[in-house]
């Protein structure tokens, strides 16, 4: 299978996501003021706080899946117009965009996995659950993804507000997958 060809089968894969994903409503769960939960609806609470866990979860993949779809495009026009300028661009900004979205996505994937009952019980209204998972690595990822970029005052900056460089994010990816030369790869 040449490059093109592979590049296109991934981009029919994330347009049948994307197919699949259209009409999805989110609801964008907040918490309301504290002295609304009390000891006597913790059922409440939980569900908002599990429910807005697995709803940013969502955005987030389909976010990551939407930019990875993006720069494919851009490399199989490249290809197509055999323009090298473009092509390194476009490889460079894939590279980019999916170590940004693997350093969150990474994670997602195992504590989804594991917790699944504990999402299937909430979701059905099991009564008695009276007790709650933190979410908290989950949520520093989720938010390092949703806000993190370069800041004016470095005074301001909210821990998980704080972007990585690039290098780091491919470093990352580099080493958590075993692809050795990504980072060379990626300066070339």
């Amino acid at each position: 299978m040449n490059l093109i060809e592979l590049i296109n089968r991934y981009i029919n894969y994330i347009e049948k996501i994307k197919r699949n994903s259209e009409g999805i409503v989110y609801r964008n769960f907040f918490f309301e003021p504290p002295e609304k939960f009390n000891d006597n609806n913790s059922q409440e609470w939980i569900k908002v706080y599990t429910n807005g866990i697995i709803e940013r979860c969502d955005l987030s993949s389909i976010t990551g899946l939407l930019r990875s779809e993006r720069w494919l495009k851009s490399l199989h026009e490249s290809l197509h117009n055999k323009n090298l300028f473009i092509f390194a661009a476009s490889l460079r900004g894939l590279i980019e965009s999916s170590a940004d979205s693997f350093f969150l996505l990474h994670v997602l994937l195992d504590r989804l996995f594991d917790f699944f009952p504990y999402f299937y019980m909430i979701q059905n209204d099991y009564k008695n659950i009276d007790f709650y998972i933190s979410f908290d690595d989950i949520e520093k990822k989720l938010i390092h993804f949703s806000f993190a970029k370069k800041q004016k005052d470095k005074n301001e900056i909210l821990p998980d507000h704080d972007p990585k460089t690039n290098k780091e994010y491919i470093s990352y990816i580099e080493t958590f997958l075993k692809l050795e030369r990504l980072t060379e790869l990626y300066y070339e």
